[in-house]
């Protein structure tokens, strides 16, 4: 059925991806060293993605480039992590599909389009940051990455000291008050 609705997408990249996505989820399950074929098959249908990606000219973003090399560290990495891979992969879908559905959207009603355009920049940027804190696992795992993804690492961190430290400005002590995963407070407002 998925397969049946992606044969409408407006881009070719959207296929291809879906493709990529399936083997690699059907790789991340098995939790199985890939087969010379699987493996050729793989890095194909990425290249593929990459090119059809450039020349479609879908959005322009960060995260495309951030997927794209964190897709080829752990690939080219002897200790394969599909699991890691396969977050990476929906992670960066996500994102994507939030710009695209906003450029690509038939028959959907006008109010719909406005809330999307609305959330967009929180959206993406969830998306983002989860991106990113996946790219800190990758790190973890001794995988070297470009200075342009180490940057975005910083980045990151940076901004959750900041987090950290308008929640401490909140929290007296006394309760907690589970707002995020990574945080917890309790309002000094009360």
């Amino acid at each position: 059925m998925i397969r049946k609705v992606y044969s409408y997408a407006p881009y070719e990249f959207q296929r291809t991806f879906l493709e990529l996505r399936e083997t690699i989820d059907k790789l991340s399950i098995i939790n199985t060293g890939l087969e010379p074929v699987s493996e050729r098959l793989i890095r194909n249908l990425k290249n593929k993605a990459v090119k059809q990606f450039n020349n479609e000219r879908i959005c322009e973003h960060d995260s495309f480039h951030i997927w794209s090399e964190l897709f080829d560290r752990i690939f080219d990495f002897s200790d394969r992590d599909y699991h890691l891979l396969k977050m990476i992969n929906e992670t960066y879908w996500f994102e994507f599909c939030y710009h695209l559905r906003i450029k690509q959207n038939d028959n959907v009603p006008e109010y719909i389009i406005d809330y999307w355009k609305e959330n967009l920049d929180y959206d993406t940027r969830n998306m983002y940051n989860q991106l990113i804190d996946l790219a800190i696992q990758v790190r973890e795992k001794h995988i070297v990455l470009s200075p342009f993804i180490l940057s975005r690492i910083e980045e990151r961190y940076r901004e959750k000291e900041r987090i950290d430290e308008l929640l401490m400005d909140l929290y007296d002590g006394k309760e907690r008050i589970n707002i995020e995963r990574n945080y917890m407070y309790r309002s000094k407002l009360q």
